[in-house]
């Protein structure tokens, strides 16, 4: 069954008991997905964020590319999604603006739409 864009979310799961290392992904259920990622490995991944967006497996993608860097070899399901801490720098900021941009488009389109039947 093929998902529906506007159902995906992007994650951030930080490891515990070893907070130096995060996950990053795509899911549409993130609690469910961080139960499955938590019976994979030692200890269990906490979900500190999630926003959704038509765009996350694009949003994904570009943020793993540009972490790659940071990149973490580890075990477990999501094994190639896991970054060092440091990379919440970019992480956090970009699903911040995920978030924000959305509402923006919404109040532009409130705007637009007041506009045209002559309310402002």
């Amino acid at each position: 069954m093929r998902r529906k864009k506007s159902e995906e979310r992007i994650y951030i799961m930080l490891h515990v008991p070893f907070f130096l290392i995060c996950k990053i992904g795509i899911s549409k259920n993130t609690k469910r997905r961080a139960k499955d990622v938590s019976d994979s490995i030692v200890g269990f991944a906490l979900p500190i964020c999630a926003v959704k967006s038509k765009y996350a497996y694009q949003i994904e993608q570009w943020m793993h590319e540009q972490l790659k860097f940071l990149n973490v070899k580890f075990h477990g399901s999501g094994k190639t999604e896991w970054f060092w801490l440091p990379a919440l720098l970019l992480a956090l900021p970009t699903l911040f603006l995920v978030w924000v941009s959305k509402w923006v488009i919404y109040g532009i389109a409130a705007l637009v739409l007041l506009k045209m039947i002559n309310c402002i």
